[in-house]
């Protein structure tokens, strides 16, 4: 909602950081290294609306 309020801008995109260690390959315990990706997130917002209902869409959203 920041990114949107500072932008200007009622549909944004941002670069969301996870980690991919692959647990289903052998020896992965053994490997060393970050195992990063960024992926990314496309977010909209409404002027009117506060951050506690639009978190609670954006979940619905993402657990679909």
């Amino acid at each position: 909602m920041l990114l949107s309020k500072y932008s200007g801008r009622d549909d944004v995109l941002f670069g969301a950081t996870v980690t991919t260690r692959p647990l289903t390959f052998d020896g992965t315990e053994h490997m060393v290294g970050l195992f990063l990706n960024t992926i990314p997130v496309r977010a909209r917002t409404r002027p009117t609306m506060s951050v506690a209902p639009w978190l609670q869409r954006s979940a619905e959203h993402t657990s679909a």
